[in-house]
């Protein structure tokens, strides 16, 4: 008894489902790491922006939890956390580098050992007021009292 198979004749021209969605897959992969590559080479102060709204904000959190007294020393160039010590200001972070032009006005508070930090956050929940540029294009003010306020031009 012998059987005859029948080559198929249909013509299955055309992509599978699975071949679809892998190719989707793969090209929306390549479309976010290009998106993020220019991201980071567009908007520099965007970075920069975020990066001090979470120092700020972890310090500003980090003072009233542990009830101690903290600062940024921040510099053109770097960013670099600080926590008053009995022996003065010592800084409890490594210097992160600024993207892109960074400026910052401050006013010191009174009553604590010199070399302040450039922003000083109190176990009270107070900070320095302050005002900081991230290039032409972004900038943060605080009154020291009402928290963090950041904008975008």
């Amino acid at each position: 008894m012998d059987i005859a198979v029948a080559p198929d004749t249909r013509s299955d021209a055309g992509f599978t489902l699975i071949e679809l969605l892998v190719s989707v897959a793969i090209i929306s992969v390549l479309a976010v790491g290009a998106s993020l590559a220019l991201g980071r080479q567009s908007a520099p102060h965007f970075r920069d922006l975020a990066q001090f709204r979470s120092s700020f904000e972890t310090q500003s959190a980090m003072a009233v939890a542990g009830q101690q007294t903290l600062g940024l020393h921040i510099t053109r160039q770097t960013i670099r956390s600080a926590a008053l010590r009995n022996t003065g200001w010592q800084p409890t972070s490594k210097a992160r580098d600024w993207r892109g032009p960074v400026t910052l006005s401050s006013r010191p508070v009174n009553g604590l050992p010199a070399p302040l930090p450039d922003i000083v956050f109190l176990p009270t929940g107070q900070s320095a007021p302050f005002r900081i540029s991230f290039g032409s294009a972004a900038h943060c003010v605080s009154d020291g009292y009402a928290g963090l306020q950041c904008n975008t031009d």
